[in-house]
């Protein structure tokens, strides 16, 4: 009898603990959304809120609605035991700096965050993004961001989806090796437009789960490392417009997966390997005619 009634207390207790955490994020995202309604450049007026789900529109437009459940608000989705763990909010219309001392970093069981195609007027990526270390998937592209990439997201050990481009970003002080060092489960690795300035890794040739790089105008030079086209699950590679990189193009195995390589404006050299049409679209060796 002590037993079952010793086990009923932990029950309680786990689901006690539950309902705050929820309350806790519902408040996190609540403050977070009137942290950029509070903004005095906003979008937010009849225009701006357009392109916002009408669960959102309806929170901004009663401020004091802080109690509904904002697991049924679009764009939030939420496990099982009410903690939130994803939020996309992309395309939004949001137009202000994302602070350090945003709640959106509270929200500390969120595993995917999608903040891209809206406008935080040149604003840095703060260091805090750091506190999220359960995500697997952060997006952060054409946001108008700009200044220095912080360093901490490279403690952001589970990532499986990287994406900071088009974003007036630097990796200055840092190198791309140092950004990617503990990232070895990146999928997707996206980061055109940013200012590197850097060599690509050789061990990024390690991470066999990658299935698409995009460092499309990065400033990259050095040589490329050849054993990244050899990775079993990458489909595509787009290192186009690093007029300072050099490398060249290895035979294709009869197990790649690539369907798509644009080396176009870069320095790579040697000969179209005839193994290329190996290529599951084997068309796209169009974007290496320049090789000799």
């Amino acid at each position: 009898m002590q037993t079952t009634s010793f086990i009923y207390l932990i029950i309680i207790r786990i689901c006690i603990a539950s309902l705050l955490r929820h309350e806790q994020d519902c408040l996190a995202l609540f403050e977070f959304k009137q942290s950029i309604l509070d903004q005095p450049h906003t979008l937010f007026n009849v225009g701006g809120l357009q392109n916002l789900d009408d669960s959102w529109r309806k929170i901004i437009s009663n401020a004091s609605n802080h109690d509904s459940d904002c697991c049924l608000w679009d764009g939030v989705v939420c496990s099982k035991i009410g903690h939130v763990v994803g939020l996309d909010l992309s395309q939004s219309s949001l137009h202000g700096p994302l602070k350090s001392n945003s709640s959106l970093f509270n929200l500390v069981h969120l595993q995917m965050l999608n903040l891209s195609m809206n406008d935080f007027v040149g604003s840095q990526i703060p260091s805090q993004i750091a506190h999220l270390k359960q995500l697997r998937s952060l997006d952060l592209s054409n946001s108008s961001y700009s200044g220095k990439i912080p360093i901490e997201i490279s403690h952001l050990t589970h990532l499986t989806l990287l994406d900071l481009s088009w974003n007036s970003l630097k990796l200055h002080g840092h190198s791309l090796e140092s950004l990617l060092q503990n990232l070895t489960g990146l999928e997707e690795l996206h980061l055109s437009g940013v200012d590197i300035s850097s060599f690509i890794p050789s061990f990024l040739a390690n991470f066999s789960s990658l299935k698409s790089i995009d460092l499309e105008n990065c400033s990259l030079r050095d040589e490329f490392p050849s054993q990244i086209f050899y990775l079993p699950k990458l489909k595509f590679l787009n290192i186009a417009e690093n007029l300072i990189l050099t490398g060249f193009l290895p035979e294709f195995l009869n197990t790649t997966l690539l369907e798509h390589v644009d080396l176009h404006a870069t320095s790579f050299a040697g000969s179209v390997p005839q193994s290329i049409s190996k290529l599951k679209y084997s068309q796209d060796a169009s974007h290496v005619h320049s090789l000799t």
